[in-house]
Parts: structure tokens; sequence; C-alpha cells
């Protein structure tokens, strides 16, 4: 036997309603704290005004390592380490530093004396054992980064205001043909 809505009992009706009231308010609430937690997630986003994940990572100031700067293809790049390399060596190993987002080559200073001061440390722990393999490091300015700024905003996400956020960001896949120009110019003397 079918019953249309119209021929339930008044409790029926009463309970549907009120059923129908309660996910109604859950909706609200749920999207009331979905809307409080995203406006707080972008607070927190915005306070990070310079994410780096170096900040305290190395003791500042950085400890003493020779550094000599020279333009490749146009770029200002630092080698880190030469003056300290043995004259003894043969090999010589490259650590490319390439720098955290919205920051600068000078942020990897901190690394490059560390990476080399360790480096040069196990050197003189085997000494005999075998020739050794010398270490430098080398940094550059990402694409409008440091000496290399053109657009500020550009470096920033949607939320800061930048429109081409994705285009900016893709542009760093182009590093390699860098590479390539500066491995030549490091082998080259």
């Amino acid at each position: 036997m079918q019953t249309d809505a119209l021929e339930l009992p008044l409790f029926t009706r009463t309970t549907c309603e009120i059923y129908e009231q309660a996910l109604l308010c859950n909706h609200i609430i749920l999207r009331r704290v979905y809307l409080y937690l995203r406006i707080l997630t972008s607070q927190i986003i915005a306070s990070m005004a310079t994410p780096n994940p170096l900040e305290r990572a190395y003791p500042t100031p950085a400890a003493a390592i020779s550094e000599q700067s020279y333009s490749v293809a146009g770029i200002l790049t630092t080698v880190y380490g030469l003056k300290e390399l043995n004259p003894n060596v043969k090999d010589v190993a490259c650590l490319w530093l390439l720098h955290p987002r919205l920051q600068t080559q000078q942020c990897m200073k901190p690394v490059a004396a560390s990476a080399i001061q360790n480096w040069n440390e196990r050197i003189q722990q085997m000494k005999g054992r075998k020739p050794a393999t010398g270490l430098i490091a080398v940094s550059f300015d990402q694409r409008n980064h440091g000496s290399r700024e053109v657009d500020k905003l550009a470096n920033q996400a949607w939320n800061a205001g930048n429109k081409r956020h994705a285009q900016d960001m893709f542009s760093i896949y182009r590093l390699k043909t860098f590479f390539f120009v500066l491995n030549s110019f490091l082998i080259s003397g």
C-alpha cells in the first residue's frame, strides 16, 4: 500500500523537517569551518615572506672560504674553495649549489664553506691511502633572483598577485643549457 507525504502522521513530517534542518545547519557549520581554515592558511603562508629552509641550518657568519666570481655566459657565478684545493689532487668534484626560492646565491656560502671544510678534513684523515679528489662548490643566482632580478612580482605566488606564477615557475626547467656552458667553462680552466 502506497502513501503520499500528506497521509503520513504529523510526527513523521516533523522528524523529517528536523533532520533536514540539522543537515542544513551541519552544512553551514562545515562551510564556515572550511572558510575559516582557508583564511587562516592564507594568512600563515603570507606571513612566511621568506621561506628559506637554510636560514638557521649553518653557523652565521659562515666559516672562511675562498670565493672567486666569474661571468659565465653573462651570469655572475661564484666558485668556492679554489684556494683550498690541494695542489696534488688529480680530480676535482663540483658541488652545484642552487639557492632556494626567493633567495640569492649569497645564502649558499655557508653550505659551500661547511661542505668544503668537511671534505678537506676527511681528506686529511685519509692521508696516504689513495689519491684524493678535491672539492669546489659553484653557485649563481637563479632567473629573476639576486643580481638577475628584473621583476620582483614574478618571484611571488598567485596569492601575492602574480598572475603568471605557473609560467614563471615553469621557466626554471631551462637550467640544463646553462649547466652545459658552466661545465665547459670550469673544465677549460
